[in-house]
């Protein structure tokens, strides 16, 4: 679980810190009038994509982490209520 959250984490740093990169590598690009995905196309392109990758990745490990908190919570729920109708 530790390494789920630390994956988390890590990917949605790494994420915001390619972002703000990016954002003065690239001094024509205006934030308020264009999509966070242009920044894909162009010399930096490559970055980009990975930040999009690894944001994926550390969705799927925050999305494997409410999972299993999900389970957990019912399985206590489901022993209360077995000792609460005993």
């Amino acid at each position: 679980m530790a390494g789920a959250a630390r994956l988390t984490l890590a990917g949605t740093l790494f994420f915001l810190a390619v972002v703000l990169t990016l954002h003065f590598l690239r001094r024509d690009y205006d934030l308020t009038r264009r999509f966070l995905s242009e920044f894909a196309v162009g010399p930096y392109g490559a970055l980009m994509t990975t930040a999009f990758s690894v944001l994926g990745l550390s969705a799927c490990a925050l999305a494997s982490l409410v999972l299993l908190w999900l389970l957990l919570l019912a399985a206590r729920l489901r022993v209360v209520a077995k000792t609460a109708w005993r």
